[in-house]
């Protein structure tokens, strides 16, 4: 049974954004649990839990936050 709390505990091993292919064969889900997985991720997506990106590839929030501030950090001047 595929449900909210597996897609996060998942996202929060991937290390890079996924696309909706990846995300089914890494959790080998079957036909009923792909069509749960598609409505559930687009839930994920619009109260901002997880992003989708232009090429519609999934991830993790904390993955772009974490990602974003480590650029930052490592390119600021006072470094």
């Amino acid at each position: 049974m595929i449900d909210r709390e597996r897609i996060l505990k998942f996202f929060g091993t991937c290390t890079r954004p996924l696309s909706f292919k990846e995300i089914v064969s890494q959790m080998g889900l079957d036909g009923k649990e792909v069509r749960q997985l598609k409505r559930i991720l687009r839930d994920l997506v619009r109260s901002g839990e997880l992003i989708r990106t232009r090429k519609g590839r999934y991830g993790s929030r904390s993955e772009e936050r974490r990602v974003g501030k480590e650029c930052r950090s490592r390119w600021s001047p006072e470094h």
